[in-house]
């Protein structure tokens, strides 16, 4: 099994992305065969960046990737994220895409009036064994002005609120 763990760092999720590290660094120590990306209208690799000891230290040094790549308050570009994602992973049968989203493509293409990101989590979610999707919005500002989940679970995608200690046991139990 391999966990592709994909953290949407754009401006719509600052007020979340600490806790979403916290978690991501977790993961890294606790799922042996784990890769971890941040997006925001572009995609990073941080794999390297969270196997530091001190999560202290994790944190300066993607802080500083994010800064050398433009990652700072930026807009959500999911198509274009997902597409730079897509080249980076090595998707295959045995992967397991775990996204940290509030699924808000903001910048992205449309085709007729639907997000062309939608596309991309379809082809994710044939691929892959499973694609989750984190989501720390309330349930009620779901498919909301520029939210896709609906859009995304119709693609295949599985998506839970997880933006509590709570909420996240909760899925964790279901998995």
């Amino acid at each position: 099994k391999q966990h592709l763990f994909l953290n949407d760092v754009s401006g719509s999720c600052e007020w979340i992305s600490s806790w979403f590290f916290m978690l991501m660094f977790a993961c890294q120590k606790t799922f042996k065969d784990s890769r971890m990306f941040e997006f925001d209208n572009k995609t990073i690799e941080t794999t390297e960046f969270l196997k530091e000891k001190y999560m202290v230290n994790a944190f300066a040094e993607i802080r500083l990737l994010r800064m050398r790549n433009m990652m700072v308050r930026g807009t959500s570009n999911m198509f274009t994220a997902f597409e730079s994602f897509m080249k980076q992973a090595d998707i295959s049968n045995k992967s397991y895409i775990i996204l940290l989203s509030d699924c808000r493509d903001w910048a992205g293409p449309k085709v007729n009036g639907i997000p062309a990101s939608v596309e991309l989590i379809s082809q994710m979610s044939s691929m892959a064994k499973k694609v989750v999707i984190l989501n720390p919005e309330d349930k009620k500002k779901w498919d909301v002005v520029d939210s896709c989940v609906s859009l995304y679970r119709g693609a295949g995608a599985q998506v839970y609120e997880v933006s509590t200690l709570n909420q996240l046991a909760e899925f964790v139990a279901d998995m």
